[in-house]
């Protein structure tokens, strides 16, 4: 297999040993190749789109469990033990996520419906403002809703991870204080040395997250990795963000969340469309738009890292790191299979 950077005997084995979760996936289609040589075992699967209600949501769910049900590779994650399956089996476990709570807008009992339906990950706002929070595009962050503290309460008590992606500075500080169990970031970079945009991380935030046993899944999401100049970003400057991460938080509070489609070409053209119209601040830096200075089709590829058929280029790249076996199996999945074991009822 070739891949975008050079990878030894040695990460290869390590990769293939180890439980490897990616905290941010979307548009599968079914088990393909690229899952196979990515060497996944599972992954947190953005399954509602950001904007559907009770209705939309429940149909995505049920075509999530239609696609499931008629591929034999492909697994149910209801609990983490279901993930250790799909390790043994060799099979990827698919979880089911959200982006956005707005299919559980102002009746708390959606959200144990919800999670009986097998949604076990959800972040509670996704850049604009909704009834619980504010996301980190609004511009203004006005916090946490009253509304927002009893979403966060009975995702507590029913154990859906609660996710502060794409969610304010201060909304997400006070989701994180007010929860009982860890959270996480599932795919955010720190602000000091990522991309300067308001969907990146500040250190207080990060300690914070990490303070409560939760963990921030580092993106090699390109428009989370550039620092603005004249080149484009590549895989090299994500390695130096997730040291300064380990650095900062700890080996215990990163892990990885690629922000990359599950089977290649299918994110929907009229989806980044909207998408990029919608939430342009959110990932614009004050050098200007990596997609307007790099266009790319309609999203800029990561250099070391175009797909998630890569992903060993990030076991390659914390050995050169010098990490340790130890180390390194926690940021590829231990460290969020311990929250989701905090969480997960």
């Amino acid at each position: 297999m070739t891949y975008s950077r050079p990878v030894s005997e040695e990460a290869l084995t390590l990769h293939h040993d180890s439980i490897v979760i990616d905290a941010t996936s979307f548009f599968c289609e079914g088990h393909t190749e690229l899952l196979s040589t990515a060497g996944v075992t599972a992954l947190n699967m953005t399954v509602p789109d950001i904007e559907d209600d009770v209705g939309g949501a429940t149909k995505a769910i049920a075509e999530h469990y239609a696609l499931i049900n008629s591929d034999e590779k492909l697994d149910f994650v209801f609990s983490a033990d279901d993930i250790r399956e799909s390790k043994r089996n060799g099979s990827v476990g698919l979880i089911v996520g959200a982006q956005n709570a707005r299919h559980m807008a102002s009746k708390p009992y959606l959200v144990e419906l919800f999670y009986r339906m097998g949604m076990r990950v959800s972040q509670i706002a996704y850049n604009d403002r909704n009834f619980a929070a504010d996301g980190s595009a609004t511009g203004a962050d006005a916090g946490l809703s009253n509304e927002g503290r009893v979403l966060v309460e009975e995702m507590n008590r029913v154990g859906m991870v609660l996710d502060v992606s794409h969610v304010g500075a201060r909304s997400a500080e006070e989701a994180i204080a007010h929860s009982t169990r860890p959270s996480v970031a599932s795919h955010a970079n720190p602000y000091a040395v990522g991309a300067k945009v308001p969907r990146n991380l500040s250190d207080d935030l990060m300690k914070a997250i990490a303070d409560g046993g939760g963990v921030i899944g580092l993106s090699p999401f390109p428009s989370l990795v550039w620092q603005g100049g004249d080149t484009p970003p590549n895989v090299e400057e994500y390695f130096e963000i997730m040291d300064y991460a380990v650095n900062l938080v700890g080996e215990d509070h990163i892990g990885i969340g690629t922000d990359k489609e599950a089977t290649a070409g299918a994110y929907p053209r009229e989806v980044r469309i909207r998408l990029r119209r919608r939430f342009a601040f959110s990932t614009t830096t004050p050098q200007g738009s990596l997609a307007d200075k790099f266009p790319d089709g309609l999203l800029p590829v990561l250099d070391g890292f175009a797909s998630l058929a890569d992903f060993p280029v990030l076991t390659q790249g914390m050995l050169s790191l010098g990490y340790s076996n130890e180390r390194i199996q926690k940021i590829l999945g231990l460290n969020f299979m311990r929250v989701f074991e905090d969480n997960w009822s």
